[in-house]
């Protein structure tokens, strides 16, 4: 039978009817198949007409009567089988086609009307390439024209264009067009153009764009079904892979050549992990179980049970080889002893299936993704919650720790990417920039880079010190899965069409903030509600200790209640060409400490102290170079009513004494900004000052403290 139904021409549209085995046969759904697919077929042809590529169209099977031929595959389970996932279909499906072979319309004849997706999520329809030259369309009974087209535009490669509610690859109502961009991708599609057959036959590859970029490496191809995981050792130039195909392939990244290939799972293998040495691989598949490995003789050392649905993500902590974490679909996260096979404990707090897990690089803390929407933090140790993050507008498909552990990003289905603080369990920035689903989530080391893939057929490189989207990588398809190198100089992307894309990114991964240092600013006193006189200045060197421009750098207040920048207690700038950023401070209202933190990213690497205080102090003690006043002080040099015979001194910007000019002055305000010089008739020559000195301040009380220049004399104060 299989040898019979797989004979046909090459480059064409079959149809099946599938029907679980507890469903009553409906010919109004199969009469549906064929005017539909007839529908679609006339849609190609003027749309392609219209795009100005002539009548291009499909090819569709046919029985001798030249109508469209419907497959009939009845079920081996009942309905409720097929509900919460409808893709456990293509297991059936496979034994008696091959489905890698030609694009496949599959409807299948449930009673929800509706494609199961896993853990309660439901879609209209799904599609996308399978193998070579195969791809499928999976549709409920229900059958309309927008859902079998744009089903049937993933499985020849179109991607999602959502520049215009009317394209059939877009969500809006009334989809009825066909974008230029995918008109001229299918006008040279071999399932379109026979012209084009050999061409793509012989580069034996899928029939679709190739997106490249000067960066990208390699392409990885082997598998036949979508690469649901990629991972990096952390010890060695090794890449892991899993795929629905059901295996797992270990390539070498240095000549992207494939060493060991690993089966086993009953079912597609959903994650995979490495442990903190390197030796163990950890995969996680939809047959519920999780199967461990051991690197070196390529065995299967160990198979964990305990959950009771697929498990979606595996991870190891950073520093213990023997303990793992798991999400399933079964809405819990379990903790496993990998020596004696046994679950640690079972934590349950999602009210819907777990996507991913991770550890911080401590340990301590794990933090899991849910289809719910949420991101929960457990306490390891005493396998407890402790904390639960919501922002998001749908499911969280991903999280990942900074490796510093100070943030967790969480990437959803809303299409965003958002960064909490790990500490106050605030939201501290978001990504936006894809435009579906948010699939994967990866820090390169260091932590000032992440990468996010999405079905959008992307990958998008964003700095996180900055908040800001720095490249975008394309795909031919829906990205699955992201993973950066050891050391971040190279990037793994997993994509639906089964390859695994590799780019080079140390054009972005070469000197990164590292150490920050004080330079001036600390330890200032002044009056309350004043500007310091001097700026806070911090300094950001890279890995070898050279100072860093162009780098993220964040002040915070965190007491006294003082303002940067006269309004900001937090404030987000960027070092100079010279690795520094400063900011001016203004002590709080009360008198007391002015604490200000300075961070690269989470990390928090230096701290500023200012004092204010409720009466100014003058000082004046030693070098007249050294004087300190309060901002908007008067001095001048005499005592008494001003007169023409007094000396003036000289102030710089920030308040200090440098100088007395060539000619004498009565006197100078300091404001902000500083007031004109006043200048006046009598010169005077260099020499020590002799006069007392007349300080006053118009913002209340002054103290000046007793000087001790030549000759010592005691200051006279005005009010």
């Amino acid at each position: 039978m299989a040898a019979d139904l797989n004979v046909g021409e090459p480059r064409t549209v079959r149809m099946i009817y599938f029907l679980p085995n507890d469903r009553p046969f409906r010919k109004e759904v199969i009469d549906s198949i064929r005017v539909r697919i007839r529908q679609v077929q006339s849609f190609i042809v003027d749309q392609m007409a219209s795009n100005g590529y002539g009548k291009l169209n499909l090819r569709v099977e046919t029985n001798g009567r030249g109508e469209p031929l419907v497959h009939r595959v009845d079920g081996q389970h009942l309905d409720s089988h097929y509900l919460d996932n409808t893709h456990v279909v293509y297991d059936e499906i496979d034994l008696i086609f091959n489905l890698k072979e030609n694009v496949y319309l599959i409807v299948v004849d449930h009673s929800i009307n509706a494609i199961g997706l896993g853990g309660g999520r439901r879609a209209g329809g799904t599609g996308g390439r399978r193998g070579k030259s195969g791809g499928n369309a999976l549709v409920p009974g229900n059958l309309n024209f927008e859902t079998v087209a744009h089903e049937l535009g993933h499985a020849w490669g179109l991607r999602h264009d959502f520049h215009d509610g009317s394209y059939i690859m877009s969500y809006g109502p009334g989809r009825r067009r066909l974008s230029a961009c995918h008109a001229e991708f299918l006008a040279v599609h071999p399932y379109f153009n026979p012209n084009s057959r050999d061409e793509f036959e012989q580069k034996d590859r899928l029939p679709t764009v190739r997106f490249t970029s000067p960066h990208q490496v390699a392409t990885l191809e082997g598998h036949e079904s979508p690469v649901n995981s990629v991972v990096f050792s952390p010890r060695a130039p090794v890449l892991a892979t899993g795929s629905r195909d059901r295996t797992i392939t270990i390539w070498h990244t240095e000549t992207s050549t494939p060493i060991a290939g690993l089966a086993g799972p009953e079912s597609g293998v959903n994650s995979v992990a490495f442990s903190s040495d390197g030796a163990t691989l950890a995969s996680g598949s939809s047959d519920k179980t999780i199967r461990v490995w051991n690197l070196a003789t390529r065995a299967e050392i160990g198979r964990l049970i305990g959950h009771e649905k697929g498990v979606r993500s595996v991870a190891f902590p950073a520093s213990d080889k023997d303990v793992l974490a798991s999400g399933s679909d079964d809405g819990t996260v379990m903790l496993w002893d990998l020596a004696t096979r046994q679950p640690i404990s079972t934590m349950e707090g999602h009210a819907s299936r777990v996507n991913s897990a991770a550890f911080s690089p401590d340990n301590a803390i794990l933090a899991s993704g849910s289809r719910d929407g949420t991101v929960i933090l457990w306490d390891v140790a005493a396998g407890e919650q402790t904390a639960t993050l919501e922002a998001h507008a749908s499911g969280v498909s991903a999280v990942a720790f900074s490796p510093d552990g100070a943030t967790i990003a969480s990437g959803s289905w809303d299409d965003k990417v958002i960064l909490w603080d790990v500490k106050t369990r605030q939201q501290i920035g978001t990504f936006d920039g894809h435009r579906d689903n948010v699939n994967s989530l990866s820090f390169a080391a260091g932590g000032a880079l992440l990468a996010s893939g999405s079905e959008d057929g992307t990958v998008i490189l964003w700095a996180v010190l900055k908040r800001e989207q720095i490249t975008t990588f394309g795909s031919p398809g829906e990205v699955l899965s992201v993973s950066f190198s050891a050391s971040g100089a190279l990037l793994a992307a997993g994509g639906r069409d089964g390859a695994v894309r590799l780019w080079e990114l140390s054009e972005w991964t070469g000197p990164r903030p590292f150490a920050l240092e004080i330079i001036s600013g600390d330890r200032q006193q002044g009056a309350a509600a004043t500007e310091l006189l001097q700026p806070l200045t911090v300094e950001v060197r890279d890995q070898q200790g050279v100072p860093l421009p162009d780098a993220g750098v964040t002040f915070t207040v965190t007491a006294g209640e003082g303002k940067l920048s006269g309004r900001f207690t937090v404030e987000h700038t960027t070092t100079d060409a010279d690795g520094r950023a400063k900011l001016i401070l203004t002590l709080g209202p009360d008198p007391g400490s002015n604490i200000v933190g300075v961070s690269i990213g989470a990390r928090e690497l230096a701290t500023f102290t200012a004092t204010g205080v409720g009466t100014a102090v003058a000082e004046l003690d030693g070098d007249y170079r050294t004087w300190h006043l309060p901002p908007a002080a008067t001095v001048r040099l005499g005592k008494g009513a001003l007169g023409r015979s007094d000396l003036a001194v000289v102030l710089s910007a920030d308040g200090r004494y440098v100088g007395w000019p060539a000619t004498s002055v009565y006197g100078y305000t300091k404001r902000t900004p500083p007031a004109p010089w006043r200048c006046f008739r009598r010169p005077v020559t260099s020499g020590p000052l002799h006069s007392p000195v007349a300080v006053s301040w118009p913002q209340g009380p002054l103290v000046a403290r007793s000087n001790s220049w030549m000759p010592p004399q005691a200051p006279v104060l005005e009010r």
